[in-house]
């Protein structure tokens, strides 16, 4: 690597490409020349750095330091034979014996990358930017003189802003110039959906929280937005994927190096992060940044060591971007609105504060009233995660975690920001979520007690009958006389048997229901089958079908099937469940919505045996039936189903609000 004279900083508008660092390669007689390209001066310092500790990291994994595009000049013999190939097929003419160019990306652990048409780009660009640089310069670089800032353009008109030395770039007025939007998608145009700018209509600029052009009276997020989306104009801040994934790849790349730097400063300390995790793999996402902006080393997080030694060395992105991870704080956040692709509106359970952030991943997979817990980064106007647990909570595993993290911290009402950002607190929180997601996942172990309306243990259970010769006929007339017997013929009568159900009025568990269904009965090949969901329900149905058909028919045995059964498991392994018609998807809201109509004043075990509208008369009970309504809520969205039922109108009845 060459010395701090022969480095400069590097920047190329019409690319994207800021604040980058070059520096010359191969000053000894009989190297193949050429530049490295890195992200940043400071990444860089980690190259250095990563050279004198035998290019591992605090993990003991390769570490080089930083991505690099590395482009250099030598003698057709030393080329890859690949190279070779495409330099004889095209004929390529070169200046000297010595100038074959070969290009080559390395990611961070030294393997090698692919190199995308935008590399051969900002490589070609930069070869030929940096040759008229040093035929210009070259006697004055490495002197103590006048700093140098100056923009050279290729043949495709491309600008490259070259400066020296590399921390004299904020001396000069705005050499780093963007394109004007009206620029040529090669020269870097960038779309609405892609700039993050409001959605345009008639010439006005929509904001997410402005009301909807279109006259609903609602939100503009929460109405228009995602097909304006879909037709490339995003609302404001909604940021499109390649500016999320730039975020948070600057920021992984800062935390590498954050940890990097850990290593060296404090050595095995830095490491004690990991056993906060039971399952420390898959919880990088948090762990990660956790480790650096959160885990206490000697008092304070690596950040703030690392902001006081090398924050004036910084580029002002990346200071500011450390700046806000300090100002963030881990927590517990409920999932209030989705938009799919786009965003998540969040509510954080212990400050009260309100986020809504651009997610593009997690906005896929997690639904309304999940809880998450999560780091969010105030960046700029647009909140974004930044260290997310890969187990999220439903409501009531998530709620006792938010009540024990309040008893700890003393606090029923609001908690302060500047609590949440102790590292002790955020590593207590870490310590419930984990217990909480082991202690969820054994009780998943264990199978539930199932019951049906009349509180009966589930088990289906079919009993089997002979019919005497020539009998099925009578035996069937028989069967449609019994009280509350339905029976149903087949489509093909000739072939087909009727098939029985047996029912009775009203129902235990849900008065709103008209009846309840007690088991179902079918003939085929002289044997009748009488199935139900419980033994006591077996017992009686037995009783009444032999008392109808007695002498006519014989029982011949009885099967049990434990629906939680190993067996019941693996039939049903791999087999998805049809989605409903879409025509049924009115008949089954309103089932819901029979279900639900009376669900305010039916006493609850969950509540004591107290009716919801009973227990909202008291704090303690309102919670509870928040806290069931939210569960219900975090169901219905799960499931996925078409018919989703709307809880809103039972919260108003209760006056429960959101």
């Amino acid at each position: 690597m060459s010395g701090a004279g022969r480095v400069l900083r590097v920047d190329i508008p019409q690319l994207d490409v800021g604040g980058a660092c070059a520096a010359l390669v191969g000053r000894l007689r009989g190297e193949p020349r050429g530049f490295v390209l890195l992200p940043s001066l400071a990444a860089l310092a980690e190259v250095e750095r990563a050279a004198s500790q035998d290019w591992t990291n605090a993990l003991g994994q390769p570490d080089f330091g930083s991505r690099s595009l590395l482009l250099t000049f030598g003698r057709r013999e030393a080329l890859p034979k690949l190279a070779l190939r495409e330099w004889a097929a095209h004929r390529w003419p070169v200046g000297r014996a010595t100038a074959h160019p070969w290009l080559e990306r390395r990611e961070r652990d030294g393997s090698e990358g692919p190199v995308t048409e935008l590399d051969l780009r900002v490589a070609a660009a930069c070869a030929t930017s940096l040759g008229t640089f040093f035929a210009k310069y070259g006697d004055r670089l490495g002197n103590e003189g006048e700093p140098i800032c100056e923009s050279f353009f290729d043949a495709s008109e491309l600008e490259v802003c070259l400066t020296h030395p590399y921390e004299a770039f904020e001396l000069f007025e705005a050499p780093f110039r963007r394109s004007p939007r009206a620029a040529s998608p090669e020269a870097g145009e960038r779309s609405p959906a892609q700039s993050g700018e409001p959605a345009s209509r008639g010439g006005a600029q929509v904001g997410r929280n402005d009301p909807c052009p279109c006259g609903s009276g609602r939100k503009y997020k929460r109405c228009c937005f995602a097909a304006d989306r879909e037709r490339g104009a995003a609302g404001a801040g909604a940021g499109a994927p390649g500016e999320r994934a730039a975020v948070h790849e600057r920021d992984e790349a800062l935390v590498l190096d954050l940890l990097q730097y850990g290593a060296r400063r404090f050595g095995p300390e830095v490491r004690g992060f990991a056993a906060l995790f039971g399952d420390f793999e898959n919880s990088l996402q948090l762990a990660m940044p956790w480790a650096v902006y959160g885990f206490l080393v000697r008092g304070r997080p690596i950040v703030d060591w690392y902001l006081d030694e090398r924050g004036k060395r910084l580029p002002a992105a990346d200071r500011a971007w450390l700046e806000a991870q300090q100002a963030s704080w881990l927590s517990i956040w409920e999932v209030v609105h989705v938009e799919p692709g786009a965003c998540l509106e969040l509510v954080d359970q212990l400050s009260g504060e309100r986020r809504e952030v651009r997610e593009v991943s997690a906005s896929r997979s997690l639904v309304v009233r999940d809880t998450i817990l999560a780091r969010v980064v105030d960046d700029l106007e647009v909140p974004v995660l930044c260290g997310v647990h890969p187990r999220a909570l439903p409501p009531t595993e998530a709620d006792e975690v938010v009540r024990r993290a309040r008893r700890g911290l003393r606090r029923r009402g609001k908690v302060p920001l500047g609590e949440l950002r102790d590292g002790l607190v955020g590593r207590r929180l870490i310590e419930l979520w984990e217990a909480a997601v082991e202690e969820l996942d054994r009780r998943v172990r264990v199978p539930p007690n199932l019951a049906n309306t009349d509180g009966e243990p589930f088990l289906l259970t079919t009993d089997q009958f002979a019919i005497t010769a020539g009998a099925e006929a009578e035996v069937a007339e028989r069967l449609a006389l019994l009280p509350g017997i339905e029976r149903s013929e087949p489509r093909d009568s000739d072939t087909e048997p009727p098939e029985f159900t047996f029912s009775r009025p009203g129902n235990r568990l849900h008065a709103s229901w008209e009846n309840t269904i007690l088991g179902r009965a079918w003939i085929a090949r002289r044997v009748l089958h009488v199935e139900s969901n419980s033994r006591e329900r077996a017992d009686r149905l037995r009783a009444l079908v032999e008392g109808a058909c007695e002498g006519r028919i014989r029982h011949r045995g009885r099967g049990h099937v434990d629906p939680l059964s190993e067996k019941v498991a693996t039939e049903r392994a791999g087999r998805e469940l049809p989605e409903p018609p879409a025509e049924l998807a009115p008949v089954l809201l309103e089932l819901k919505r029979r279900h639900y109509a009376d669900w305010a004043d039916q006493p609850l075990p969950a509540l004591a045996g107290k009716t919801p509208r009973q227990a909202v008369r008291s704090p303690a009970g309102r919670r509870q039936v928040d806290l069931l309504l939210r569960e219900m809520e975090n169901h219905e969205e799960r499931s996925g189903d078409s018919a989703r039922f709307d809880f809103s109108p039972l919260r108003r009845e209760l006056a429960l609000g959101e």
